[in-house]
Order: C-alpha cells, then structure tokens, then sequence
C-alpha cells in the first residue's frame, strides 16, 4: 500500500515538474512557477525534483531581478497590478 501511495505521488511530482520544465523552455514563467511549486509540494523521499525545482524557481527569481533591477527596462505588462505596487519602495525608504 505504501508503495503505491509513493509511486503516485512520485508520478504526480514527475509530471508537474515537466510541466514546469515545459513552460519554462516556452517562457511562459507563470505556469513554470506552478509546475515547479505542485513538485515541491509532491514530496517523495529519494527524489531530486524538490531540489531541482527549488533551483529553478530560484534562476527565475534572478531573472526578474536582473531584469527588474536594470535601470529604466519598463516592467513586464503580463505581471498583475498588485505585484508591481510591491516593485515600488515604501515611503521613507527611497
């Protein structure tokens, strides 16, 4: 029984990890970041897509970082309005 409930949750984690993996190669980040979040949350013991994912979604923290830390590059327009209030310094912190 064991087994099997480890075998579904170790597809589940494959599966969402290629969807992430897909998305990501597409450059579409949105869905990456959710292929990448439903594998980490399908942990199984011995695998190493919880690592790769957390390595993933770090690069593509950095990206936007790079990207949004570049003076005057306009911000992404598919990023939500609430997302780009939190881009904005905090008053007194300027």
């Amino acid at each position: 029984m064991i087994a099997m409930i480890w075998g579904r949750t170790y597809y589940s984690q494959w599966k969402q990890f290629n969807i992430g993996e897909e998305a990501f190669k597409k450059i579409d980040l949105r869905s990456a970041i959710s292929g990448y979040d439903s594998a980490i949350h399908m942990y199984t013991p011995g695998s190493g897509m919880v690592k790769r994912s957390i390595d993933r979604l770090w690069q593509i923290g950095e990206m936007f970082e790079k990207r949004l830390g570049t003076v005057g590059l306009p911000l992404p327009e598919k990023l939500p309005l609430f997302h780009k209030e939190l881009l904005h310094p905090l008053p007194g912190m300027d």
